[in-house]
């Protein structure tokens, strides 16, 4: 490996792999390729789907820096993907069927991939989806009217009785909720004991939002002894690295 490769961050080798540098772009593949092995192990049942999916993958993302795109947070970039590719694959073999229409909600979440690229949108839309419908009347009313009706603070403090700054203050609370939620809707796994609570738990500490102290700190103290759970939220952090507060 070139020493200097070796400590360049992600964002540097982009750049150079955008430029034709070919050794960047295995720089890259060195270093998150486990995590996105890890990953794909979550999507598909065998190690030869697995394989399939990791190389597809990292392929997509490299044609798409060949062709002069950004990819802000790689690892991020390369997990988003993988999901991609798995979902496609299991509806072109008819393994799951969609009959949720859900382009409505894009304006609702306030959340989306550093990256603009199209190929990725459904599976974001889904899971923004999945996410919004998990959060409290209350606050999946206040998102609608506030971001995609464009209701004023004025006319939504009249529609929920409050103040603006009270508008103001459940609005931000929703939009947490949903930050949160988007995290957990990308957590496929049916783990016990306190491995099932961190994964419940996973956005939420990842946004420092556990309310309870303690609950905190033994998940802190998990993550340093349990691999598995390290892993996942190891993963989540990328996806929260990733996301973007559209101001």
């Amino acid at each position: 490996m070139n020493r200097a490769h070796g400590h360049s961050t992600d964002q540097e080798l982009s750049v150079l792999v955008r430029g034709g540098c070919r050794n960047s772009y295995e720089t890259l593949y060195r270093r998150h390729v486990e995590a996105a092995r890890r990953h794909a192990r979550t999507l598909v049942r065998n190690e030869h789907d697995v394989d399939g999916l990791v190389s597809a993958a990292f392929a997509a993302v490299l044609e798409r820096l060949r062709a002069g795109g950004d990819v802000v947070h790689f690892r991020a970039y390369v997990l988003t993907t993988l999901r991609h590719i798995a979902y496609t694959n299991a509806v072109s073999e008819r393994r799951v069927m969609v009959t949720d229409d859900v382009s409505t909600l894009t304006g609702s979440d306030r959340l989306r991939p550093h990256s603009p690229d199209p190929v990725l949108s459904d599976l974001e839309r889904r899971l923004a989806a999945r996410a919004f419908g998990k959060l409290p009347a209350r606050w999946r009313i206040v998102l609608w009217k506030r971001e995609v009706e464009g209701m004023s603070l004025a006319a939504a403090g009249q529609f929920f009785g409050l103040s603006a700054n009270g508008v103001s203050a459940l609005a931000h609370r929703a939009r947490e909720g949903l930050r949160q939620a988007y995290l957990n809707a990308q957590v496929r796994d049916g783990r016990r004991g306190f491995c099932g609570e961190v994964a419940r738990l996973a956005g939420a500490w990842l946004r420092a939002a556990v309310r309870d102290p303690l609950v905190s700190q033994r998940i802190a103290s998990h993550l340093l002894s349990c691999v598995q759970c390290r892993m996942l939220v190891d993963e989540l952090a990328d996806a929260n690295a990733a996301l973007v507060v559209k101001r």
